[in-house]
Protein backbone atom coordinates (compact mmCIF):
# COMPACT_ATOMS: atom_id res chain seq x y z
CA UNK A 1 0.00 0.00 0.00
CA UNK A 2 2.84 2.38 0.79
CA UNK A 3 4.49 1.73 -2.56
CA UNK A 4 1.22 2.10 -4.47
CA UNK A 5 0.46 5.36 -2.67
CA UNK A 6 3.91 6.66 -3.52
CA UNK A 7 3.38 5.95 -7.21
CA UNK A 8 0.06 7.74 -7.14
CA UNK A 9 1.67 10.73 -5.43
CA UNK A 10 4.43 10.91 -8.06
CA UNK A 11 1.89 10.56 -10.85
CA UNK A 12 -0.24 13.39 -9.47
CA UNK A 13 2.86 15.54 -8.97
CA UNK A 14 3.87 15.07 -12.62
CA UNK A 15 0.36 16.05 -13.73
CA UNK A 16 0.66 19.27 -11.75
CA UNK A 17 4.02 20.03 -13.33
CA UNK A 18 2.58 19.46 -16.79
CA UNK A 19 -0.31 21.82 -16.17
CA UNK A 20 -0.81 25.12 -14.37
CA UNK A 21 -0.21 25.36 -10.65
CA UNK A 22 -1.54 27.85 -8.15
CA UNK A 23 1.84 29.59 -8.37
CA UNK A 24 1.09 30.73 -11.90
CA UNK A 25 3.35 28.41 -13.92
CA UNK A 26 2.37 28.46 -17.59
CA UNK A 27 1.48 25.17 -19.22
CA UNK A 28 4.48 23.51 -20.84
CA UNK A 29 4.22 22.33 -24.40
CA UNK A 30 5.30 23.03 -27.94
CA UNK A 31 3.89 26.56 -28.13
CA UNK A 32 3.34 29.70 -26.08
CA UNK A 33 -0.42 30.13 -25.84
CA UNK A 34 -1.85 33.65 -25.83
CA UNK A 35 -5.62 33.97 -25.43
CA UNK A 36 -7.44 36.53 -27.57
CA UNK A 37 -10.85 37.30 -26.05
CA UNK A 38 -13.02 39.48 -28.27
CA UNK A 39 -16.38 39.24 -30.02
CA UNK A 40 -16.97 37.10 -33.09
CA UNK A 41 -20.76 37.39 -32.72
CA UNK A 42 -23.04 40.13 -31.47
CA UNK A 43 -22.86 43.91 -31.48
CA UNK A 44 -19.11 44.21 -30.90
CA UNK A 45 -18.10 41.70 -33.58
CA UNK A 46 -17.67 44.13 -36.54
CA UNK A 47 -15.20 46.20 -34.53
CA UNK A 48 -13.47 43.27 -32.84
CA UNK A 49 -12.80 41.60 -36.18
CA UNK A 50 -9.88 43.99 -36.55
CA UNK A 51 -8.38 42.80 -33.26
CA UNK A 52 -8.47 39.14 -34.31
CA UNK A 53 -6.96 39.97 -37.70
CA UNK A 54 -4.17 42.02 -36.16
CA UNK A 55 -3.32 39.34 -33.60
CA UNK A 56 -3.17 36.60 -36.24
CA UNK A 57 -0.94 38.77 -38.41
CA UNK A 58 1.31 39.67 -35.48
CA UNK A 59 1.58 36.03 -34.41
CA UNK A 60 2.69 35.00 -37.91
CA UNK A 61 5.39 37.66 -37.93
CA UNK A 62 6.64 36.67 -34.47
CA UNK A 63 6.86 33.02 -35.50
CA UNK A 64 8.54 33.89 -38.79
CA UNK A 65 11.25 35.54 -36.70
CA UNK A 66 11.74 32.52 -34.45
CA UNK A 67 8.89 32.74 -31.95
CA UNK A 68 9.56 33.38 -28.28
CA UNK A 69 11.99 31.43 -26.08
CA UNK A 70 12.46 29.05 -28.99
CA UNK A 71 8.75 28.21 -29.16
CA UNK A 72 6.10 29.35 -31.64
CA UNK A 73 3.36 31.64 -30.39
CA UNK A 74 -0.20 30.33 -30.73
CA UNK A 75 -3.15 32.70 -30.46
CA UNK A 76 -6.17 30.97 -28.93
CA UNK A 77 -9.30 32.77 -30.16
CA UNK A 78 -12.40 33.01 -27.97
CA UNK A 79 -15.75 34.57 -28.79
CA UNK A 80 -17.12 36.60 -25.88
CA UNK A 81 -20.43 36.96 -27.78
CA UNK A 82 -20.42 40.72 -27.09
CA UNK A 83 -21.56 40.18 -23.50
CA UNK A 84 -20.07 40.16 -20.02
CA UNK A 85 -21.34 36.63 -19.41
CA UNK A 86 -19.79 35.48 -22.66
CA UNK A 87 -16.53 37.14 -21.62
CA UNK A 88 -16.61 35.29 -18.30
CA UNK A 89 -17.12 31.96 -20.08
CA UNK A 90 -14.33 32.74 -22.56
CA UNK A 91 -11.96 33.63 -19.73
CA UNK A 92 -12.66 30.31 -17.99
CA UNK A 93 -11.92 28.43 -21.24
CA UNK A 94 -8.66 30.34 -21.68
CA UNK A 95 -7.54 29.29 -18.19
CA UNK A 96 -8.49 25.63 -18.83
CA UNK A 97 -6.62 25.69 -22.14
CA UNK A 98 -3.42 26.81 -20.45
CA UNK A 99 -3.07 30.38 -21.73
CA UNK A 100 0.14 32.08 -20.63
CA UNK A 101 -1.36 35.57 -21.08
CA UNK A 102 -4.52 37.25 -22.37
CA UNK A 103 -5.15 40.03 -24.87
CA UNK A 104 -8.68 41.42 -24.54
CA UNK A 105 -11.25 42.69 -24.54
CA UNK A 106 -12.28 45.88 -26.32
CA UNK A 107 -15.35 47.03 -24.37
CA UNK A 108 -14.67 47.79 -20.71
CA UNK A 109 -17.65 45.76 -19.44
CA UNK A 110 -16.25 42.69 -21.18
CA UNK A 111 -12.73 43.23 -19.87
CA UNK A 112 -13.96 43.74 -16.32
CA UNK A 113 -15.61 40.32 -16.44
CA UNK A 114 -12.37 38.67 -17.58
CA UNK A 115 -10.00 40.58 -15.32
CA UNK A 116 -11.25 39.16 -12.02
CA UNK A 117 -10.65 35.63 -13.33
CA UNK A 118 -7.14 36.41 -14.59
CA UNK A 119 -6.14 38.14 -11.40
CA UNK A 120 -7.21 35.14 -9.36
CA UNK A 121 -5.48 32.72 -11.75
CA UNK A 122 -2.36 34.93 -11.85
CA UNK A 123 -2.37 35.22 -15.63
CA UNK A 124 -1.22 38.56 -17.11
CA UNK A 125 -3.90 40.34 -19.13
CA UNK A 126 -3.57 43.39 -21.37
CA UNK A 127 -6.63 45.15 -22.78
CA UNK A 128 -6.01 47.07 -26.00
CA UNK A 129 -8.93 49.48 -25.72
CA UNK A 130 -10.86 49.21 -22.43
CA UNK A 131 -10.75 52.65 -20.85
CA UNK A 132 -12.76 52.24 -17.62
CA UNK A 133 -10.49 53.40 -14.76
CA UNK A 134 -11.68 50.52 -12.54
CA UNK A 135 -10.20 47.85 -14.82
CA UNK A 136 -6.56 48.03 -13.79
CA UNK A 137 -7.51 48.61 -10.15
CA UNK A 138 -8.68 44.97 -10.03
CA UNK A 139 -5.15 43.76 -9.45
CA UNK A 140 -1.50 43.71 -10.41
CA UNK A 141 -1.90 41.21 -13.27
CA UNK A 142 -4.19 43.55 -15.24
CA UNK A 143 -2.84 46.11 -17.74
CA UNK A 144 -3.98 48.19 -20.70
CA UNK A 145 -2.15 49.93 -23.56
CA UNK A 146 -4.75 52.69 -24.03
CA UNK A 147 -5.41 55.82 -22.02
CA UNK A 148 -8.06 55.61 -19.32
CA UNK A 149 -11.28 57.65 -19.30
CA UNK A 150 -9.86 59.70 -16.45
CA UNK A 151 -6.89 60.87 -18.49
CA UNK A 152 -8.95 61.41 -21.66
CA UNK A 153 -11.72 63.33 -19.88
CA UNK A 154 -9.29 65.67 -18.16
CA UNK A 155 -7.15 66.09 -21.28
CA UNK A 156 -10.21 67.00 -23.35
CA UNK A 157 -11.25 69.59 -20.77
CA UNK A 158 -7.78 71.15 -20.97
CA UNK A 159 -7.96 71.05 -24.77
CA UNK A 160 -11.30 72.87 -24.71
CA UNK A 161 -10.05 75.59 -22.39
CA UNK A 162 -6.49 75.99 -23.62
CA UNK A 163 -6.66 75.22 -27.34
CA UNK A 164 -10.24 76.16 -28.15
CA UNK A 165 -10.16 79.07 -25.66
CA UNK A 166 -13.57 78.04 -24.31
CA UNK A 167 -14.84 79.66 -21.14
CA UNK A 168 -18.26 77.98 -21.26
CA UNK A 169 -19.32 74.45 -22.13
CA UNK A 170 -22.38 72.23 -22.12
CA UNK A 171 -22.00 68.48 -21.61
CA UNK A 172 -24.45 66.02 -23.22
CA UNK A 173 -24.20 62.55 -21.69
CA UNK A 174 -25.46 59.20 -22.97
CA UNK A 175 -27.39 58.04 -19.90
CA UNK A 176 -27.18 54.37 -20.95
CA UNK A 177 -23.39 54.34 -21.11
CA UNK A 178 -21.01 54.08 -18.16
CA UNK A 179 -18.24 55.09 -20.58
CA UNK A 180 -20.09 58.32 -21.40
CA UNK A 181 -20.97 59.09 -17.79
CA UNK A 182 -17.40 58.56 -16.60
CA UNK A 183 -15.91 60.76 -19.30
CA UNK A 184 -18.47 63.47 -18.58
CA UNK A 185 -17.65 63.44 -14.86
CA UNK A 186 -13.89 63.72 -15.39
CA UNK A 187 -14.37 66.43 -18.03
CA UNK A 188 -16.69 68.51 -15.82
CA UNK A 189 -14.42 68.26 -12.78
CA UNK A 190 -11.41 69.43 -14.77
CA UNK A 191 -13.13 72.14 -16.83
CA UNK A 192 -14.71 73.74 -13.76
CA UNK A 193 -11.17 74.66 -12.64
CA UNK A 194 -10.79 77.00 -15.63
CA UNK A 195 -14.26 77.79 -16.94
CA UNK A 196 -17.95 77.22 -16.43
CA UNK A 197 -20.06 74.17 -17.22
CA UNK A 198 -23.41 75.78 -18.00
CA UNK A 199 -25.45 72.57 -18.05
CA UNK A 200 -25.16 68.80 -18.18
CA UNK A 201 -27.98 67.26 -20.16
CA UNK A 202 -28.53 63.57 -20.80
CA UNK A 203 -30.30 61.46 -23.37
CA UNK A 204 -31.13 57.80 -24.05
CA UNK A 205 -28.84 55.91 -26.39
CA UNK A 206 -31.60 54.75 -28.74
CA UNK A 207 -33.07 58.23 -29.18
CA UNK A 208 -33.22 59.79 -32.63
CA UNK A 209 -34.76 63.17 -31.86
CA UNK A 210 -32.46 65.44 -29.85
CA UNK A 211 -34.27 68.69 -30.57
CA UNK A 212 -35.35 69.29 -26.97
CA UNK A 213 -31.88 69.22 -25.47
CA UNK A 214 -30.45 71.06 -28.46
CA UNK A 215 -32.96 73.87 -27.98
CA UNK A 216 -31.50 74.41 -24.54
CA UNK A 217 -27.95 74.22 -25.91
CA UNK A 218 -28.87 76.87 -28.46
CA UNK A 219 -30.32 79.14 -25.77
CA UNK A 220 -27.24 78.80 -23.56
CA UNK A 221 -24.82 79.49 -26.46
CA UNK A 222 -21.82 77.61 -25.03
CA UNK A 223 -18.54 77.90 -26.87
CA UNK A 224 -18.06 74.12 -26.72
CA UNK A 225 -20.45 71.17 -26.41
CA UNK A 226 -18.83 67.97 -25.11
CA UNK A 227 -20.59 64.80 -26.32
CA UNK A 228 -18.84 61.64 -25.05
CA UNK A 229 -21.06 59.30 -27.03
CA UNK A 230 -20.89 56.87 -29.94
CA UNK A 231 -21.20 57.42 -33.72
CA UNK A 232 -24.97 56.99 -34.01
CA UNK A 233 -26.12 59.20 -31.14
CA UNK A 234 -23.32 61.75 -31.52
CA UNK A 235 -23.74 61.87 -35.28
CA UNK A 236 -27.48 62.57 -35.06
CA UNK A 237 -26.78 65.27 -32.47
CA UNK A 238 -24.30 67.00 -34.79
CA UNK A 239 -26.64 66.84 -37.79
CA UNK A 240 -29.62 68.19 -35.85
CA UNK A 241 -27.51 70.87 -34.17
CA UNK A 242 -26.41 72.16 -37.55
CA UNK A 243 -29.99 72.15 -38.85
CA UNK A 244 -31.10 74.10 -35.78
CA UNK A 245 -28.39 76.72 -36.17
CA UNK A 246 -26.29 75.80 -33.12
CA UNK A 247 -22.93 77.55 -33.57
CA UNK A 248 -20.93 75.82 -30.81
CA UNK A 249 -17.86 73.67 -31.47
CA UNK A 250 -18.59 70.02 -30.66
CA UNK A 251 -16.04 67.83 -28.95
CA UNK A 252 -16.10 64.06 -28.58
CA UNK A 253 -13.93 61.27 -27.17
CA UNK A 254 -12.74 57.89 -28.46
CA UNK A 255 -16.31 56.65 -28.86
CA UNK A 256 -16.40 58.72 -32.05
CA UNK A 257 -14.79 57.44 -35.26
CA UNK A 258 -15.08 57.52 -39.05
CA UNK A 259 -18.64 56.10 -38.81
CA UNK A 260 -19.83 59.49 -37.57
CA UNK A 261 -20.30 60.60 -41.16
CA UNK A 262 -22.94 57.90 -41.73
CA UNK A 263 -25.18 59.71 -39.24
CA UNK A 264 -23.98 63.30 -39.37
CA UNK A 265 -22.89 63.71 -42.98
CA UNK A 266 -20.96 66.93 -43.55
CA UNK A 267 -22.13 68.26 -40.17
CA UNK A 268 -19.04 66.56 -38.64
CA UNK A 269 -16.66 69.01 -40.29
CA UNK A 270 -14.86 71.44 -38.02
CA UNK A 271 -15.46 69.41 -34.86
CA UNK A 272 -12.91 67.53 -32.74
CA UNK A 273 -12.51 64.30 -30.81
CA UNK A 274 -9.82 62.33 -29.04
CA UNK A 275 -8.60 58.90 -30.07
CA UNK A 276 -6.06 56.34 -28.94
CA UNK A 277 -4.14 56.29 -32.26
CA UNK A 278 -4.34 57.64 -35.79
CA UNK A 279 -2.69 56.76 -39.09
CA UNK A 280 -1.48 60.35 -39.41
CA UNK A 281 0.69 60.14 -36.29
CA UNK A 282 4.25 61.34 -36.93
CA UNK A 283 5.58 58.03 -35.62
CA UNK A 284 8.02 56.03 -37.82
CA UNK A 285 7.03 52.71 -36.25
CA UNK A 286 3.35 53.47 -36.86
CA UNK A 287 4.04 54.25 -40.50
CA UNK A 288 6.09 51.06 -40.92
CA UNK A 289 3.31 48.99 -39.32
CA UNK A 290 0.70 50.45 -41.67
CA UNK A 291 2.87 49.86 -44.73
CA UNK A 292 3.46 46.19 -43.88
CA UNK A 293 -0.11 45.60 -42.72
CA UNK A 294 -1.64 47.14 -45.83
CA UNK A 295 0.82 45.27 -48.06
CA UNK A 296 -0.50 42.01 -46.62
CA UNK A 297 -4.06 42.98 -47.55
CA UNK A 298 -5.37 44.33 -44.25
CA UNK A 299 -6.94 47.71 -43.56
CA UNK A 300 -7.01 49.73 -40.37
CA UNK A 301 -10.28 51.60 -39.92
CA UNK A 302 -10.15 52.15 -36.16
CA UNK A 303 -7.38 52.12 -33.56
CA UNK A 304 -8.11 48.58 -32.29
CA UNK A 305 -5.78 46.77 -34.71
CA UNK A 306 -2.59 48.68 -33.79
CA UNK A 307 -3.55 48.59 -30.10
CA UNK A 308 -3.98 44.79 -30.29
CA UNK A 309 -0.61 44.57 -32.03
CA UNK A 310 1.05 46.57 -29.26
CA UNK A 311 -0.65 44.45 -26.58
CA UNK A 312 0.72 41.21 -27.96
CA UNK A 313 4.17 42.67 -28.61
CA UNK A 314 4.42 44.00 -25.03
CA UNK A 315 3.63 40.47 -23.78
CA UNK A 316 6.21 38.87 -26.09
CA UNK A 317 8.80 41.47 -25.11
CA UNK A 318 8.10 40.70 -21.44
CA UNK A 319 8.39 36.93 -21.95
CA UNK A 320 11.74 37.37 -23.67
CA UNK A 321 12.98 39.59 -20.86
CA UNK A 322 11.70 37.20 -18.18
CA UNK A 323 13.32 34.26 -19.95
CA UNK A 324 10.62 31.96 -18.65
CA UNK A 325 6.93 31.10 -19.02
CA UNK A 326 6.36 31.60 -15.33
CA UNK A 327 3.38 33.95 -15.32
CA UNK A 328 4.50 35.82 -12.20
CA UNK A 329 7.82 36.60 -13.85
CA UNK A 330 6.04 37.68 -17.02
CA UNK A 331 3.76 39.96 -14.99
CA UNK A 332 6.80 41.54 -13.35
CA UNK A 333 8.43 42.08 -16.75
CA UNK A 334 5.28 43.71 -18.15
CA UNK A 335 5.06 46.01 -15.13
CA UNK A 336 8.73 46.96 -15.61
CA UNK A 337 8.18 47.88 -19.28
CA UNK A 338 9.70 51.28 -19.90
CA UNK A 339 9.64 53.29 -23.13
CA UNK A 340 8.72 50.29 -25.25
CA UNK A 341 8.49 51.64 -28.79
CA UNK A 342 4.97 50.72 -29.81
CA UNK A 343 2.96 51.47 -32.92
CA UNK A 344 0.58 53.59 -30.83
CA UNK A 345 3.39 55.39 -28.98
CA UNK A 346 6.09 54.63 -26.46
CA UNK A 347 4.71 52.52 -23.61
CA UNK A 348 5.63 52.54 -19.94
CA UNK A 349 3.31 51.46 -17.12
CA UNK A 350 2.49 53.24 -13.89
CA UNK A 351 1.86 51.41 -10.61
CA UNK A 352 -1.72 50.60 -11.62
CA UNK A 353 -0.90 49.01 -14.98
CA UNK A 354 -1.99 52.07 -16.98
CA UNK A 355 0.26 53.24 -19.80
CA UNK A 356 2.14 56.50 -19.60
CA UNK A 357 1.54 57.54 -23.19
CA UNK A 358 -0.30 60.25 -25.16
CA UNK A 359 -3.68 60.48 -26.82
CA UNK A 360 -4.33 62.20 -30.14
CA UNK A 361 -6.82 64.89 -31.07
CA UNK A 362 -8.48 64.54 -34.47
CA UNK A 363 -10.47 67.10 -36.43
CA UNK A 364 -13.05 66.30 -39.07
CA UNK A 365 -12.21 67.82 -42.44
CA UNK A 366 -13.87 66.84 -45.74
CA UNK A 367 -15.86 64.24 -43.78
CA UNK A 368 -12.66 62.51 -42.59
CA UNK A 369 -11.00 62.50 -39.14
CA UNK A 370 -7.58 64.08 -39.60
CA UNK A 371 -4.67 64.18 -37.18
CA UNK A 372 -4.62 67.51 -35.35
CA UNK A 373 -2.29 67.19 -32.36
CA UNK A 374 -0.94 64.92 -29.62
CA UNK A 375 -1.67 65.42 -25.91
CA UNK A 376 0.84 63.93 -23.50
CA UNK A 377 0.52 63.19 -19.79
Amino acid sequence: MIKTGGKIFVFLFLILLAGRTSLGIAQTGDSVKIAAIFAQTGATAPMDKEAFEALRWTCQRINHQGGVLGKPVKVLEYDNQSTSLGSLAAGKKAIRDGATAVVGASWSAHSLAIAHLMQEAKIPMISPASTNPALTKIGDYIFRVCASDEFSGKALADFASERLNAKTVVVLTNANSQFSRDLAAFFIDQFNKKGTVLWEGDYLQDASDFSQILEKVKSLQPEVVFVPGYPRDSGYILRQAQNMGVKSIFLGADGWNYLMTEYAGSAVNGHYFSDLWHAGLPNPKSKAFLEEYNKDGFQVKISLAPLAYDSLMVIVNAINKAGTLNTAAIRDAIAATKDYEGVTGNISFNQFGDPIKPIVILKFDNNQPMYYMTIRK
